[in-house]
């Protein structure tokens, strides 16, 4: 296994779901284009697995941003990493 030239340390939950590890991160907007480059020419279609933006629901959705400046609420943007990665437990582990 070689050592990546970069790395990313995200603030991570653990947990177990049907008997499988999964984890929860946050991280600001503009971190995704870094860390899921969304148009890959390297990658085949078979192996994008994401929707195609909806152009007619930008204005109903930046209205929504407008309209609730304060208290809106995005959905969640669900990613499967195949990669080897290290979760490292901080504090109490059980």
């Amino acid at each position: 296994m070689s050592t990546p030239s970069f790395e990313y340390i995200l603030p991570v939950i653990r947990g177990i779901q049907a008997g499988r590890e999964y984890y929860v991160s946050m991280c600001p907007v503009r971190f995704l284009p870094k860390l899921f480059p969304f148009e890959s020419e390297d990658l085949p279609p078979s192996m994008r697995a994401k929707r195609a933006l909806n152009k007619a629901r930008i204005p109903e959705i930046a209205d929504y941003f407008v309209k609730n400046p304060t208290n809106y609420t995005c959905g969640a943007i669900a990613a499967s990493i195949d990669a080897d990665i290290t979760f490292e437990a901080v504090g109490n582990a059980g």
